[in-house]
């Protein structure tokens, strides 16, 4: 369930995140998103038969760097266009690593 204590604050309350404000605490309702792009990511480049986590990472930062442009220029496209806090950006890039390395993991096991 969402509240809004603030017009520019947006909560999401439930078990999982506690109570954790959207785009601008570490982890939000986001964060598995962007742990599954991860996994998109290397399956993505295991069916060219390449294991690059550079390309994870370039693709997270660019991402990241993008993302407010695309959120000022279209910002109904996103389900929540405020910005995100630069915590919020660093975990995020933190999870698609995570997808990334876990598929990885999985895969290679």
């Amino acid at each position: 369930m969402f509240t809004k204590s603030d017009p520019n604050e947006q909560r999401f309350e439930g078990t999982l995140f506690g109570g954790a404000v959207i785009n601008r605490s570490a982890v939000d309702q986001y964060t598995f998103l962007h742990i599954l792009s991860g996994v998109v990511i290397f399956l993505t480049l295991k069916l060219f038969g390449r294991d690059w986590p550079i390309v994870a990472l370039i693709l997270a930062i660019g991402w990241e760097i993008f993302e407010p442009y695309a959120k000022d220029w279209n910002p109904d496209v996103f389900p929540n266009p405020s910005k995100d806090s630069t915590i919020n950006k660093i975990f995020d890039v933190v999870a698609v690593m995570v997808g990334y390395y876990g598929a990885r993991f999985v895969v290679n096991r």
